[in-house]
């Protein structure tokens, strides 16, 4: 599946450096390297108390994050579009604020992981898995902020329940080279390889965001640098290409596309038939242990019920948003919606849908190639393909209007939906033949998500109220059998990415020939348990904890996205009463 390109990494970047670029680069990596046997050997107490003080450091730094990313890469004005500008804080502190504390808590609580500490019941599955429950919210706090949310995780039922085995037994000094997103600006990649996987690194931000994910990493950790535990560089091709093949770097961490998988384990993407030809022999040029987080092509099922009106309304809105907010840059963004032939709720839902996509406000489309990815599907299918502009609101210059396709298998084309990811504001409708009941459509779902579209990432199910009262057990056996890292159920699966309770990353059993969403220990999971196999996130069919458009000029959004932030560094009563003001009335 090398037509997906969504995220494509800095090691594909345009090499515009000299040979001091990577000499520098070396020489940072060779005097990091040398502290990695006492970075191993450091007490949790002092990891501890460098993960506190970068916690003190995003408090400060969390006017200077929106700045930023406003002034570099979605390059809008606070005034005219605020809503853009908060943006900058979701996916930068907001994201990071969690990680941060939720691994500072569970460091503190080192030797103490009880496998007993949250329920346990058996998947209805192959494996029967292991399905720890509530393990998200867990205080007075978050339960207020969850809106009703909680979370689930699933372990490998063929193996014993454990939790901190990995973590004690990752006891092997290294250094790993890390190649950042360019879709968000949370160094939360880095978090997991030096305090759960004990290894040093370099890290080399993407070229897109590297104004922003390298000046704030080294504000944030700046200790880190000073004792030579961790440094950042920039550059291009030949920077990442030393770094990785030089013999200090153990492994290598990326956040982006197969198609930068591929270049690095397989070979230049410049000679396809060799880069193929090594893949089928086997013939890696990089030999080191190569982990990875990737993108796939995401479907929203929308399971048939009792719907009412307010329902299929709420949920357009929430699909909609989840769909533009960062111009559609985002992994885990639903590309398909999946319901039934012939049953009109589901038809109801589509005109609620593409109500809500035309009145968006505009958003920054930033990613490079975006444009291309774009054109492709409206070319493709240019017969039916709608653009959805609305004459009211006066577009960014970078933004692009969402393009709506009502039916992928028009001319029998469904093919580039599923296998290629747009990575911008493209959706497209599949209605499946079958009976519109939850017990006959959620097994086709299933395994449609399983095994016809491409990659493992993330999903999305919504299930009316009636159908989660009355026949809850056939969408839990659904969630149970879905071969996919993070599930949401009723809210957006790519939320499971902003708990680090959970875990974030591709489905496990991918292999570097075929490395569809990644592979490696993937980022969160800091309650440390074991053989984890994926996430569920559970919220009703209507909650005040959705992502839901931005209202009037966006300038409540942009409120909303800084007292997220704020809220997610310090959870205080007081942050919380902030963030839920500001996101009833703006206040």
């Amino acid at each position: 599946h090398n037509l997906t390109n969504n995220n494509s990494n800095n090691i594909m970047a345009n090499n515009n450096n000299d040979n001091s670029d990577v000499d520098k680069a070396i020489e940072t990596l060779e005097r990091i390297e040398e502290n990695a046997e006492k970075w191993l050997n450091l007490g949790v107490d002092k990891k501890v108390k460098y993960l506190t003080d970068a916690i003190a450091r995003l408090d400060n730094l969390l006017i200077e994050w929106g700045q930023l990313h406003a002034e570099n890469v979605t390059k809008v004005d606070e005034q005219t579009s605020p809503h853009v500008y908060g943006n900058g804080y979701i996916v930068g502190p907001a994201l990071l604020g969690n990680y941060l504390n939720v691994l500072k808590s569970s460091l503190e609580n080192h030797g103490n992981w009880d496998v007993n500490e949250y329920p346990v019941v058996q998947a209805d599955n192959d494996d029967k898995d292991h399905k720890i429950k509530n393990v998200w919210p867990s205080n007075a706090k978050d339960k207020l902020f969850a809106g009703g949310q909680t979370g689930v995780i699933y372990c490998d039922g063929t193996k014993e329940l454990s939790r901190g085995k990995t973590y004690e037994n990752e006891k092997e000094a290294g250094l790993v080279v890390v190649l950042g997103a360019g879709n968000f600006s949370a160094p939360i990649e880095l978090l997991n390889k030096m305090f759960v996987e004990h290894k040093v690194c370099v890290y080399k931000p993407n070229p897109v965001n590297k104004a922003v994910t390298g000046a704030m990493i080294r504000k944030l950790f700046s200790d880190l640098i000073e004792e030579n535990y961790l440094d950042v560089i920039d550059g291009g091709i030949d920077v990442g290409s030393a770094m990785i093949n030089h013999d200090g770097c153990s492994q290598v961490m990326i956040t982006g596309s197969n198609r930068t998988y591929d270049a690095i384990v397989w070979g230049s993407p410049q000679d396809m038939d060799q880069q193929n030809e090594n893949k089928a022999n086997g013939i890696k040029q990089c030999e080191k242990q190569v982990d990875a987080e990737l993108g796939n092509v995401n479907v929203c099922a929308l399971i048939p019920g009792k719907w009412t009106d307010k329902e299929l309304s709420h949920q357009a809105k929430q699909i909609a948003s989840v769909r533009m907010i960062n111009g559609g840059h985002t992994c885990p963004s639903p590309q398909i919606i999946l319901f039934p032939k012939d049953w009109d709720k589901g038809e109801d839902f589509v005109t609620y849908l593409k109500e809500e996509l035309k009145n968006y406000l505009p958003e920054a489309s930033y990613y490079p190639g975006t444009d291309k990815k774009y054109n492709k599907f409206k070319e493709e299918f240019e017969e039916i393909a709608e653009v959805l502009e609305n004459e009211d609101n006066n577009k960014l210059d970078n933004s692009l209007s969402p393009l709506f396709i009502p039916d992928i298998t028009h001319q029998d084309k469904n093919e580039i939906f599923e296998t290629f990811e747009s990575f911008c504001p493209v959706v497209g409708v599949h209605r499946v033949e079958c009976e519109a009941t939850p017990e006959a459509f959620c097994p086709i779902a299933v395994d449609y998500i399983n095994d016809t579209v491409w990659g493992n990432l993330s999903t999305t199910l919504l299930a009316s109220s009636d159908t989660l009262k009355h026949q809850r057990d056939v969408v839990e056996k659904a969630v149970d059998n879905l071969k996919i890292g993070a599930v949401g159920i009723n809210t957006w699966g790519g939320m499971i990415v902003s708990f680090s309770q959970l875990h974030w990353g591709a489905y496990p059993g991918n292999t570097p020939e075929d490395v569809q969403s990644g592979i490696g220990l993937g980022v969160g999971n800091y309650l440390m348990y074991d053989n984890l196999k994926k996430c569920a996130l559970w919220s009703p069919t209507i909650s005040p904890a959705h992502l839901l458009p931005p209202k009037g000029n966006g300038k409540q959004a942009n409120l909303v996205g800084y007292r997220l932030a704020s809220y997610t560094i310090y959870s205080t009563w007081w942050r919380l009463a902030k963030l839920v003001s500001g996101g009833i009335a703006g206040l």
